[in-house]
């Protein structure tokens, strides 16, 4: 057993009980996506992790056993605690919907993360793209894989002289380790490490676009940076990445599953 997964949920459902008792208190919030057993006059969670709302497969147990677990057991305690929330706090609607319809939850407070204004019209320039910067956390539902296989056939394409940008410590789990063991020989990816606040912001003013492939996502918040920076954004055709896109201009929707077809897209990209 991984005492991480086990401490917090032997927190939430024991340990809190007799602290809330002794507490008494008027409002009790809980931010780590669950539910607590706890005695209070007013109960609100708020729901940040996507792993309630992936359907992992079993490959996930192999390189991220946590977060399987964590995608399993989840729903289990949202249907059995849940609705005792007077309200549950969301960031997205699509989150909000989940909850009305498959958890039977109606009072559901949707405090997303947008806060770049996206209604005007940023002057558009067919510009070449070369450097398509992914920061993320090396977790098996981010979808590195398609970028995997996109770079087998940037590498082979002679006119093609940009890099996908990935801002994982290759050493930070056993994904991450198999990533980089997998495909570190491709010349289109660049590893450069976990980064500072400041250092992001350096990639986001460096780098010409977003890539974003992720499966699920509860907001997506590198999509809300990019579009702060004014960077062409490609990212994964699913319900999360519109919500959160908006009315962005600049942006191209893909296939999650088509490295086939992103690599076309990223090879006119960088022809300008």
């Amino acid at each position: 057993y991984d005492k991480y997964l086990i401490y917090p949920i032997f927190l939430f459902y024991l340990g809190l009980r007799n602290l809330s008792k002794k507490l008494k208190a008027d409002i009790w919030l809980s931010c780590d996506s669950l539910t607590p057993w706890v005695v209070a006059k007013n109960l609100y969670s708020y729901f940040h992790n996507p792993a309630p709302f992936y359907d992992a497969s079993i490959e996930t147990v192999k390189y991220n056993f946590k977060f399987y677990i964590y995608s399993k057991i989840y729903t289990f305690f949202i249907r059995f605690l849940a609705k005792k929330n007077k309200s549950v706090i969301v960031q997205s609607e699509w989150m909000r919907n989940i909850f009305i319809k498959k958890y039977n939850i109606k009072s559901v407070i949707v405090a997303n993360l947008e806060y770049v204004p996206t209604t005007n019209k940023i002057e558009q320039r067919k510009i070449k793209i070369k450097n398509f910067l992914y920061p993320s956390f090396p977790y098996v539902y981010k979808n590195f894989e398609l970028l995997g296989e996109c770079a087998k056939i940037l590498d082979q394409d002679p006119n093609w002289d940009g890099k996908i940008i990935f801002t994982m410590d290759v050493n930070e789990n056993k994904y991450s380790k198999y990533f980089f063991e997998k495909y570190k020989k491709y010349n289109s990816l660049s590893f450069v490490g976990y980064q500072s606040q400041e250092g992001i912001k350096k990639l986001y003013e460096t780098c010409d676009a977003l890539i974003f492939t992720s499966l699920i996502e509860t907001w997506g918040l590198p999509l809300s940076e990019a579009k702060k920076f004014k960077l062409p954004i490609i990212v994964s055709d699913l319900t999360y990445a519109h919500e959160t896109i908006g009315n962005y201009h600049s942006v191209c929707f893909i296939d999650p599953h088509n490295a086939k077809n992103l690599a076309s897209k990223l090879i006119s990209c960088n022809q300008g």
